[in-house]
């Protein structure tokens, strides 16, 4: 039955460290000029955006380790507003 439903076997690749998902944020907000990720990349979801706001919430909830908190800032990272989860892009 999940079959039918393409259902996907396979595990998300979760080999990705947190230190190279920082370089491919800060990477794009060097070349997009811009602080700001968009939550979907012609209406894909933006994985990156998704794992961002999952630091934030670290952060509020006092789990993010603070040489993370401090990279992410220097990259500026607006850890104080309210995201909303941006459906224009």
């Amino acid at each position: 039955k999940l079959d039918s439903i393409d259902f996907p076997w396979e595990l998300r690749d979760t080999s990705e460290t947190w230190e190279d998902k920082y370089e491919k944020i800060k990477n794009y907000f060097v070349d997009n000029q811009s602080n700001q990720l968009p939550s979907r990349i012609n209406g894909e979801m933006n994985a990156l955006y998704y794992w961002l706001m999952n630091q934030k919430m670290f952060h509020k909830k006092g789990k993010l380790e603070n040489d993370k908190y401090e990279k992410l800032k220097a990259l500026g990272v607006d850890f104080e507003s309210n995201d909303r989860i941006d459906r224009s892009w």
